[in-house]
């Protein structure tokens, strides 16, 4: 693992991340800072502008002691955030100006504003869930600019219900193309898996 510094605040049931430092670039969070679960990034956590956190902050150092700078604008290349955070807040990938990939868990449910405002580089978000967990998905592609190509890969037919467009595949055939409405009158393999997902729960 990086050596990195955790500026962090204690919440009721977990941590807040305020600031981190790192000898690296691309770097996977860990998933507690002193026994506390990390669930919140905080307002401004990665952006060049500093954050103004309220209240106390505290400070762990994980790694080696050496000289470190904050991950924060144009030094951000790749996150993996803890798979349990639950929240992003506004702004905290403001101007990351570099970032071309994230990665995050299915607990994520809320997102702040301006969260990749001037991402440009924002090519890759992964998702990282099992079948049938409910998670943030439409939040964040809601938080995504406008004028993004987003491609989604997901065994979910939920996941797919609002995409422009929606490839179907069957034992790595192309099978069917079209909206979720289209696919689910004239495609036999999608509709087999929007139903059986649907009666088991998975389309919530």
């Amino acid at each position: 693992m990086a050596s990195m510094v955790l500026h962090w605040q204690p919440l009721e049931q977990g941590a807040r991340l305020v600031r981190v430092e790192s000898d690296s670039s691309v770097l996977r969070l860990p998933a507690q800072v002193e026994g506390r679960s990390i669930l919140e990034i905080g307002p401004y956590c990665f952006s060049a502008t500093p954050p103004s956190p309220r209240g106390p902050v505290y400070t762990t150092r994980i790694g080696e002691d050496i000289s470190l700078v904050p991950l924060a604008g144009n030094q951000v290349r790749g996150l993996e955030l803890p798979s349990q955070a639950v929240l992003l807040d506004n702004a905290a990938f403001y101007n990351c100006r570099k970032l071309k990939w994230l990665r995050v868990g299915p607990s994520l449910v809320q997102t702040g504003s301006d969260l990749f405002s001037n991402c440009f580089t924002l090519s890759h978000l992964e998702l990282d869930a099992g079948a049938g967990e409910s998670t943030g998905l439409r939040k964040l592609l809601a938080a995504l600019p406008g004028d993004m190509t987003v491609f989604i890969v997901s065994q979910r037919a939920a996941s797919l219900q609002h995409a422009d467009q929606i490839l179907v595949l069957d034992d790595g055939h192309l099978v069917g193309v079209g909206t979720h409405s289209y696919l689910l009158e004239q495609c036999p393999v999608y509709r087999e898996i929007y139903e059986s997902q649907f009666k088991k729960g998975g389309a919530q």
